[in-house]
């Protein structure tokens, strides 16, 4: 059994090195900004938006979002009812030399076709567009996600994986544009200000996202709120604040690319299916041979140790697993630094499988009783102090599910 768990880990080991050379590879990250947060600085620096763009784009900023409009666009008077996109934007981000995040409005079911039309025109008349996701608590097409699937992958267009995103309709595109996803992490104006997040906080949120979770593109905002106003001087500050941060970590400020694709060898890895199989066989094969009752033998540390990894050992109810080992701590010994203990009191385990075949039996996945080593002291007739050990008492079971101790001096029973 432990050649058997050792090959399993050599497999699986040997399975993660395409992984673990993915993930080393992927190292692009790039900061984005809303076309719509530039208009304002840009009118105020007394500048076109396309020279705010390039300004922000020196600093590290290196991608647009462009957001269709939709009737909620009161401030850009919009009519009711009007969805469509945004051609300033498109053109502002195509001029500046940014890649583009397109954000496709909602629309209603006998709109979706003709939205659908638009927004390949769009993505045929910009290839800057390189990653889209659909805006509103319910994205378009939603319940059938497939038009816009098959619209995406068939431009080459990567769906922008978006945290902790409550939207209808999300999850049903990621699965299907998979593997052609790209994370992203988001605070909004309205979170921004119900919870006072700081700048600083902002700033730090933004790149645990990027370094922890490897998440690789960044929207950042400017302050609008409270006593904190941002000129298009002190946002590029923050910019450039920003993506040393991340250079520092390792990172590059540049477009990411999906992580996974199509021909990624993890994916169809002979040795990663195989090293899955032999997991699920191994505690297989041994839950057969204890609802046949043959598991009455001992078994040693090592095949102990793989037998409570799978969630295997000790854990049918009606057994109890003994530890037998000599004791030989003497007179005050717990009372020393457990170096000093662990130098004199040298206990050499030998583990005894007790079954009870037909009684009690657990089930296959529902763990009975788990090892839970609790330690207490314990005095024999000639004060040596000896460890007790019980397992945590699961839905209960046959017999006690104590320890006992084999030594001099020592009884060879439960304790």
């Amino acid at each position: 059994m432990f050649l058997t768990g050792a090959f399993i880990f050599a497999c699986s080991v040997i399975a993660l090195l395409p992984r673990l050379a993915l993930e080393s590879d992927n190292r692009d990250a790039a900061i984005i900004v809303d076309y719509r947060d530039i208009i304002p600085l840009a009118e105020e620096a007394g500048i076109s938006n396309v020279e705010a763009l390039i300004f922000l784009r020196d600093k590290g900023v290196r991608g647009l979002m462009v957001s269709e409009f939709t009737s909620s666009d009161v401030e850009y008077a919009i009519p009711p009812d009007f969805t469509g996109p945004d051609y300033g934007g498109l053109k502002d981000g195509s001029d500046a030399g940014l890649c583009m995040f397109y954000r496709i409005a909602p629309a209603q079911t006998w709109q979706l076709r003709q939205s659908l039309e638009t927004v390949e025109q769009i993505l045929g008349d910009y290839p800057q567009i390189t990653l889209a996701a659909p805006t509103g608590d319910v994205a378009i097409g939603f319940p059938d996600m497939t038009l816009l699937a098959s619209l995406l992958k068939e431009h080459s267009v990567s769906v922008a994986q978006i945290e902790f995103s409550r939207q209808l309709g999300a999850s049903q595109l990621n699965w299907l544009a998979f593997p052609n996803l790209i994370p992203l992490h988001s605070v909004t104006y309205r979170e921004l200000t119900a919870r006072r997040i700081s700048r600083q906080t902002l700033h730090e949120r933004l790149a645990r996202a990027a370094i922890e979770r490897s998440v690789r593109i960044l929207v950042l905002r400017p302050a609008v709120s409270g006593n904190v106003e941002s000129s298009l001087a002190s946002f590029g500050q923050e910019v450039e604040s920003l993506a040393n941060r991340l250079e520092s970590r390792g990172l590059t400020m540049d477009w990411p690319k999906p992580l996974f694709n199509e021909r990624s060898p993890w994916r169809m890895s002979f040795i990663s299916a195989l090293a899955c199989s032999m997991a699920f066989v191994l505690p297989l094969a041994r839950y057969v041979k204890r609802v046949n009752g043959r598991d009455k033998d001992n078994i040693n540390m090592a095949d102990a140790a793989l037998l409570e990894a799978f969630g295997q050992a000790g854990r049918a109810q009606g057994q109890g697993i003994h530890f037998v080992m000599p004791a030989t701590v003497g007179d005050d010994e717990f009372h020393a630094a457990a170096a000093d203990v662990d130098d004199q009191a040298r206990l050499f385990p030998e583990i005894e499988v007790e079954g009870h075949p037909g009684v009690n039996q657990a089930g296959f996945l529902h763990p009975g009783d788990d090892l839970d080593p609790q330690a207490g002291l314990l005095f024999d007739p000639l004060q040596k102090k000896r460890a007790v050990f019980g397992l945590a008492d699961g839905g209960g079971g046959y017999g006690p599910d104590l320890v006992h101790l084999m030594g001099p001096g020592l009884p060879d029973q439960p304790l």
